[in-house]
């Protein structure tokens, strides 16, 4: 019982911090896309070791980071459909290639991908943290002549909501176990009770038995005499 709560709260962590990414990144796209999509788009095939000090990155890095005021993103990263990362508020990333799984499906379906990690370390806002928990949504821009422009990708903690379906799993199987035992312990005194029931009913039985065999041995002696 506890292990289908947590699957099934994981998978509504999953469902609702999907939507919340995916609506983060749209209003970013929608500030962004106007003045920097055609130069994201011309990315494509750059030598990855330009990208990080190009000027419009600092342009991209302030649209991003005024968006990601007060909610719970630790990281955004723009990939080209090639799978180079030709933004990131880490910076140090930028120009790398990503093999990642999300990413690939996420380009391929050509709709939101998006993968619970758990216990990872994450720089948040200059602030190093540890066994942290993240979906990880993969968002593809889509042209108009069907063709994936750019992915974007955020990592939304969780930990906070993670650690509160864990908690109440615990709590969960807890419970059920309690339960277990006390409809055990019920059982076990039914079933003593009737065992002492049978027990009493059985040395009644002996008793008039033995009852009947003494009458009949007096009634017979009387008889005969």
């Amino acid at each position: 019982l506890a292990t289908v709560y947590e699957w099934v709260e994981t998978r509504r962590l999953v469902r609702s911090s999907e939507l919340l990414n995916t609506t983060l990144i749209q209003s970013i796209d929608n500030a962004l896309w106007p003045r920097a999509g055609d130069y994201l788009q011309s990315l494509t095939g750059r030598e990855p070791s330009t990208l990080r000090n190009l000027p419009q990155t600092t342009e991209i890095d302030r649209t991003v980071r005024q968006a990601m005021v007060a909610i719970p993103v630790i990281r955004l990263r723009i990939f080209t459909p090639d799978g180079v990362i030709v933004f990131s508020t880490d910076d140090t990333e930028i120009g790398r290639k990503s093999e990642e799984a999300g990413f690939k499906a996420a380009r391929q379906r050509q709709a939101p991908t998006s993968i619970l990690t758990s216990n990872v370390a994450e720089r948040e806002r200059s602030i190093r943290r540890e066994d942290v928990d993240i979906i990880e949504t993969y968002f593809p821009k889509v042209t108009a002549d069907g063709k994936v422009a750019v992915v974007y990708e955020t990592y939304f903690d969780v930990t906070a909501a993670k650690d509160r379906i864990e908690a109440d799993s615990t709590r969960a199987m807890l419970v059920s176990l309690l339960i277990l035992f006390l409809v055990y312990f019920a059982l076990h005194l039914i079933v003593a009770r009737a065992d002492r029931t049978m027990r009493r009913q059985y040395v009644a039985g002996i008793n008039l038995k033995n009852n009947l065999e003494g009458e009949v041995c007096r009634r017979t002696r009387h008889l005969t005499s």
